[in-house]
């Protein structure tokens, strides 16, 4: 049994090294991550508490490594650079409430993904801002392909909310916090969606230029 254990140890530790020495060939990096797959595969015979401690002892380096920051490696220019640390992910639909498909839902005409050094869960919940909104300071990363937000996720469902394209402010179930725009619930909201500051919708228009023309408007939101 202790033969199992240091063979998945070691193997997963030189995995880990391999890919931290070479982040950009993704050749080799599936090689890697396919040997240590064999490792636990060979491993099979632990226990679950064995193979929790196996896994434990040899992910440790990597839990207590520090974080650092580095950059997205993408096809073109889709991203913005993000850190390495805890980051909450979230999917922000952009409907406009003044264009209403047959039924008289807002339609939707785009969706961003970012990412988020506070948790997702404090920014709606900060009594101290009215209304809540997302801070640009708050922002780690913007994403304009979804295949873009996957591969920085690495699988981490994000949290899902509605602005309004035209102002940045959070959509309730049949209204435009901001703008005031009505249309039908569709079911699909909740309610509540914090606003877009300034600073988070400058992001996204240095790619979705078509969008936040707040209505020749200052932005009131925030």
């Amino acid at each position: 049994m202790g033969n199992e254990t240091f063979f998945l140890n070691k193997t997963i530790n030189e995995g880990l090294q391999a890919l931290h020495a070479d982040t950009d060939d993704l050749t080799s990096d599936i090689t890697c991550l396919t040997n240590i797959l064999h490792a636990v595969a060979e491993a099979g015979n632990l226990t679950p508490e064995q193979f929790k401690a196996a896994m434990k002892s040899a992910l440790s380096h990597e839990l207590d490594e520090p974080k650092k920051e580095r950059t997205m490696l993408t096809e073109g220019d889709n991203t913005v650079k993000f850190l390495t640390d805890t980051v909450h992910y979230v999917e922000i639909q952009l409907d406009d409430p003044s264009t209403h498909t047959n039924n008289g839902h807002p339609k939707t005409k785009a969706t961003v993904w970012i990412g988020l050094n506070r948790s997702y869960h404090d920014i709606i919940n900060d009594r101290t801002r009215t209304p809540r909104f997302i801070a640009g300071d708050e922002v780690t990363s913007v994403f304009f392909e979804r295949a873009d937000y996957y591969e920085a996720a690495n699988g981490k469902a994000p949290f899902l909310q509605f602005n309004c394209s035209r102002c940045g402010s959070g959509l309730s179930l049949n209204k435009c916090n901001g703008c005031g725009h009505e249309f039908k619930d569709d079911k699909f909201r909740s309610g509540g969606a914090p606003a877009l500051s300034k600073e988070v919708i400058e992001l996204i228009k240095a790619k979705q230029t078509a969008f936040f023309d707040l209505e020749n408007k200052e932005l009131t939101n925030v």
